[in-house]
């Protein structure tokens, strides 16, 4: 993600005044953040990713996978437009979600077998070494 755009304690209304000139932009807890579109490696990661979660939501038919571009707001301080919306892994007492380097597991209300995704061999299949 990029650097703020500035220190000053960004809202929502505010977000929603700048003008629709083609960048991101994101505010994470009053921070502007400003972000080019995506290059094409990683969409390519985020179509792969959506081809495998996409018949695993509908199967257990319980839930809904949208992509971006679409805001997911929290409170006045916070808009952010994630690439692929399933579900984030909050614990209590934390301040952002757990971020997963070796593997997704994550069973869906509905499913009758978690989805695991092993993630060093699936970045190998779209970035070889």
């Amino acid at each position: 993600m990029a650097m703020p755009e500035s220190a000053q304690n960004w809202t929502v209304a505010m977000l929603d005044a700048l003008p629709d000139d083609g960048q991101r932009y994101e505010i994470i807890d009053g921070e502007l953040f400003v972000t080019p579109s995506p290059r094409v490696r990683h969409q390519l990661v985020v179509t792969r990713l959506v081809a495998i979660l996409d018949p695993y939501v509908r199967r257990a038919g319980s839930a809904v996978l949208l992509v971006s571009p679409s805001d997911g707001r929290k409170g006045e301080r916070t808009s952010v437009q994630p690439d692929a919306w399933v579900i984030e892994r909050w614990r209590p007492g934390d301040d952002r979600p757990e971020v997963l380097a070796d593997r997704i597991e994550w069973q869906c209300t509905g499913a009758t077998e978690p989805l695991v995704i092993g993630l060093p061999d699936f970045f190998r299949s779209i970035v070889p070494d």
